[in-house]
């Protein structure tokens, strides 16, 4: 029998049409650090650049279409591309990121609420059509009602 080999990480990997703009929104929206970032020579493009939210990676580049890659990118009008997950701690906090998030030029696309699996979860897209799902321990209470 074959060795089962455990992966120690998930990293999304985002293409883009608008590098520059995505560093910035990604940057302002989700408070992300760019660890490191490589543009092309008139840079005008990403390459590729890797940032970081908290403990949670995730790295974007351009689509470049003379790398002969064939890569899907959303747009902010498909329905549904994959969903990525934050976990927050407090509800409080989701709160907080998920304001950050809309000020910054996210949508709703799933009314947050409280779940039957326990979480209170929501989906959200950004400009470059990605769907970032966000979830905490259910809401206590109506005291703080953003949707």
């Amino acid at each position: 029998m074959a060795r089962v080999v455990k992966p120690i990480a998930l990293t999304p990997y985002l293409t883009v049409n608008d590098g520059l703009a995505a560093l910035a929104f990604y940057t302002s929206a989700f408070g992300a650090v760019v660890l490191n970032v490589h543009s092309d020579e008139d840079d005008q493009r990403i390459v590729h650049a890797h940032l970081k939210v908290g403990d949670i990676e995730f790295m974007m580049s351009d689509y470049i279409p003379e790398m002969n890659t064939n890569k899907h990118m959303p747009t902010k009008d498909e329905k549904r591309a994959i969903a990525m997950n934050w976990f927050f701690n407090t509800y409080a906090d989701l709160c907080d990121f998920l304001n950050n998030c809309l000020v910054a030029g996210c949508d709703i696309i799933l009314p947050f609420d409280n779940m039957y699996w326990g979480q209170h979860y929501g989906e959200i897209k950004d400009p470059f059509g990605y769907v970032w799902a966000l979830s905490s321990p259910n809401k206590k209470n109506n005291i703080v009602n953003l949707m």
